[in-house]
């Protein structure tokens, strides 16, 4: 297994109102492709709202998630929830992960099969979650 070729995916984190966001990004930033299935209700890591992922042209991806079962924080920087990796081999890096003392694999490590890409999130150092993804 080759650890070294993990690459960038997205960073997920709370914004105020969703459609807000949505046009800020894509006329200060330049995000300008809203991802399939577009913004779409979520339950997501213990938290309902809404939630979408942005794209630019260099396909950097943002994911905006708009909470409604709390306050947007105030004088703060927002939440980020998670970030997201690429990998190559899903599978292979859960056992990885399995055999670290460094990560805990939520949920037993599911993946979750998606028709164009497999999910996996684990939580790493300091509770942060991270996501990984196997595009198919």
């Amino acid at each position: 297994m080759d650890i070294n070729n993990i690459k960038f995916h997205h960073i997920g984190f709370a914004v105020k109102d969703i459609h807000k966001a949505i046009t800020w990004y894509k006329e200060v930033l330049g995000f300008d492709k809203l991802l399939p299935p577009g913004i779409c209700e979520m339950d997501l890591m213990g938290h309902t709202g809404y939630r979408c992922i942005i794209e630019n042209k260099n396909g950097v991806c943002l994911e905006l998630e708009q909470r409604t079962d709390t306050t947007f924080p105030n004088n703060q920087s927002p939440l980020i929830s998670h970030f997201s990796l690429t990998v190559d081999n899903i599978e292979t890096m859960r056992e990885h992960l399995k055999n670290s003392n460094d990560a805990f694999v939520d949920s037993g490590g599911a993946i979750t099969e998606k028709p164009d890409k497999k999910i996996m999130y684990f939580t790493g150092i300091d509770g942060i979650r991270i996501e990984l993804i196997q595009n198919k």
